[in-house]
Order: structure tokens, then sequence, then C-alpha cells
């Protein structure tokens, strides 16, 4: 099994060619266990601008899934996408709203 330092360096190379688009900034990799026991592998890729689709998103997936085999890894990985909240303005804050206005 490969450490998280090994994976992160391939889990970065690709999300930025896949999500450069996006404003890809940085990814974060976690070794956890699944419901199941399982040796599972987490990322959040942190991006300016949301991933429109789900395809995208699959194939960024699998191509981590591929490159970690190669290495004899062949732990599943989860993919969270951290973007900005295209709902929400810049300058609005939760706190700030105010009752009955």
């Amino acid at each position: 099994m490969m450490t998280n330092a090994d994976v992160q360096q391939i889990v970065t190379h690709i999300l930025q060619k896949r999500f450069q688009a996006n404003g890809f900034s940085r990814s974060e990799v976690v070794s956890e266990e699944d419901f199941d026991g399982a040796s599972i592998i987490r990322v959040t890729a942190h991006v300016e601008r949301p991933v429109g689709s789900a395809t995208d998103k699959v194939n960024a997936i699998l191509a981590i899934q591929d490159e970690l085999q190669q290495f004899g890894d062949n732990r599943f990985v989860y993919l969270d996408i951290d973007a900005p909240d295209p709902e929400k303005r810049p300058d609005e804050d939760e706190d700030d709203i105010s009752e009955g206005n």
C-alpha cells in the first residue's frame, strides 16, 4: 500500500490536468476505512469553479485508481469536490441575515 504522500503526488498531478479549467488549487488525501472495514482513499479537490459534469468526476476517480493500481495499490477512491457555492454572493454571510428586512 502506498503512503499518503505518494498518493498525494499522483492525485495532484491527475487533478491539475483534469480540473484546470475549474481553477484547481490543491487536494487533500486521507486514508480511511469504509463501513465494512476496507481501506479506502478519500480525496478532496479544491477548485474555484464547480465541476459541472458527474462524468468528469467519475473519470477523475478512474484515472486515479488506474494510476494507483500500477503501483499495486487497489484501494477504492472517493472524490469530493470543494467549490464555492454559485448561489451565494461573495459578500453574503449567513450570520448577517437580519430578521424582518
